[in-house]
């Protein structure tokens, strides 16, 4: 593909392996050759990296492979141990790989993988999930004025800011792009 055509979330395959672009920006200086500056990050090992081309260089783009997979358990290192909805082979996605995405995934939850040669990347999350609160730091009497907020643990072990009202056993909406709040889940589903 054409350095144009690289947009952010594709995955470019290098000399040093897979990269992941986190930022495209198109740079026209005053002086001198308009240029294309791509942020990346290693798929493999997490390191970042950048990359400066010309509008007429080209890059490879990986062919990818999205299957549905269920998370089994979570390993003491961090890692996400995932089972293929359709082979029943196990695999585990390292906490380099994974990192907080883990927090917004219930055991048991599908999720879609994306594999490269049969390797397994990273994770699509959907935007938002339900989680259920299991501990919270509780107001104090008098602080429910000014949206003030509380820390909540939630089942998966990831902490989300909360509004005051929200207890322990509640049901809760939360971005798995920016870890917000975003409402209360009624019982019902």
């Amino acid at each position: 593909m054409k350095a144009t055509d690289i947009r952010k979330g594709q995955i470019l395959k290098l000399p040093d392996g897979l990269f992941e672009v986190t930022e495209y920006t198109h740079v026209t200086p005053g002086k001198g050759r308009a240029h294309n500056q791509v942020k990346m990050k290693n798929l493999r090992t997490g390191a970042k990296a950048e990359l400066r081309l010309a509008s007429g260089d080209t890059v490879e783009s990986a062919y990818l492979d999205k299957r549905k997979c269920t998370l089994l358990y979570r390993e003491p290192s961090g890692a996400g141990v995932f089972m293929d909805a359709e082979t029943y082979d196990q695999f585990e996605l390292p906490d380099v790989l994974v990192g907080h995405q883990l927090g917004y995934i219930v055991e048991n939850q599908e999720v879609v993988v994306v594999l490269c040669d049969g390797e397994p990347l990273k994770l699509m999350l959907p935007a938002s999930v339900v989680l259920t609160v299991t501990v919270t730091e509780g107001g104090t009497r008098g602080d429910t004025v000014g949206g003030v907020l509380q820390t909540v643990t939630c089942d998966t072990g990831v902490q989300v800011k909360a509004p005051l009202h929200i207890k322990e056993g509640e049901s809760i909406k939360v971005s798995t792009e920016t870890g917000e709040f975003l409402g209360r889940v009624s019982a019902d589903r």
